[in-house]
């Protein structure tokens, strides 16, 4: 990533040590960072809507076990 962005410095003829290049660098390693976030938060949400699956699933046997036990008395 980080010579990634150098080469696209390079194209646009701006030194990476120079303060323009120093804050397009960091810019560019918050936007990297954002992509990272949404991806998590993707994979986060998915895992909730699983649990909750999981969640309702597990309710819904024990209540059957236990209306079956209360019948059976």
């Amino acid at each position: 990533m980080v010579s990634d962005i150098k080469s696209r410095l390079r194209e646009l003829k701006i030194e990476s040590d120079s303060e323009l290049g120093k804050h397009l660098t960091k810019l560019d390693s918050v936007y990297s960072r954002i992509e990272d976030i949404q991806e998590q938060i993707v994979k986060l949400e998915k895992t909730k809507a699983q649990l909750l699956d999981d969640a309702d699933m597990m309710e819904t046997i024990i209540m059957y076990k236990f209306n079956k036990g209360e019948r059976e008395q």
